[in-house]
């Protein structure tokens, strides 16, 4: 696999950078900062010429996650440097125990919840959905996960284009029935109001 062109690490970087500066109001304390430069440029390296469906660089994709988990969603740090991992265990093969080691415990228990969630047959979820969402949300150690799960699905249906046809259905069935509930409960009626207007006009 290529690696990225250097003009495509110069847009990532200026896209990584202005992130940083929308977040900075919300996280600014250097210890913090250090930990989420550490985990992009440990994406960086991982996913170098990894590309979405649109072709757009999958780094985007992390950066952008990472500002909507700050800005619209109301997490910290350990967010967003989740947000850069998430899946990047079965993605790139790497150990929760790496992960672990290199950026904490917390940001390991994240994302294995994270990856929990994510491996779950949700396609007849509809027929018993409050049933699920108990047993869905029983599943995790740290709400944060579905959070960032939360973040995910914000970012697929502004970006359709970047998702592969085959999973978009599946992905708008998971927020009928699963996230805007979820995001209900947790008074986030702004983006409630965007996954219902999506999904009405998907």
């Amino acid at each position: 696999m290529a690696g990225y062109t250097s003009l495509e690490l110069l847009a990532i970087q200026q896209a990584y950078e202005a992130m940083l500066d929308d977040i900075h109001p919300f996280v600014n304390a250097p210890q913090h900062l250090a930990l989420i430069d550490k985990a992009y440029r440990y994406c960086l390296e991982k996913y170098d010429g990894r590309y979405m469906v649109s072709g757009k660089a999958y780094m985007f994709h992390l950066i952008e996650m990472a500002r909507i988990a700050v800005l619209e969603v109301g997490l910290g740090y350990i967010s967003v440097v989740a947000a850069f991992l998430h899946g990047i265990d079965y993605k790139e093969n790497v150990s929760i125990k790496e992960l672990e080691k290199e950026f904490g415990k917390t940001v390991a228990i994240i994302l294995e919840d994270f990856s929990e969630i994510s491996s779950l047959d949700t396609e007849k979820v509809a027929y018993n959905s409050d049933t699920f969402q108990v047993m869905f949300l029983s599943l995790i150690d740290d709400m944060r996960s579905v959070l960032l799960k939360i973040v995910h699905r914000v970012y697929d249906v502004r970006n359709p284009n970047d998702v592969d046809p085959d999973r978009l259905g599946k992905y708008y069935h998971e927020i009928k029935y699963i996230y805007i509930p979820i995001v209900h409960r947790l008074g986030l009626y702004k983006l409630k109001a965007e996954l219902e207007e999506k999904l009405m006009l998907y």
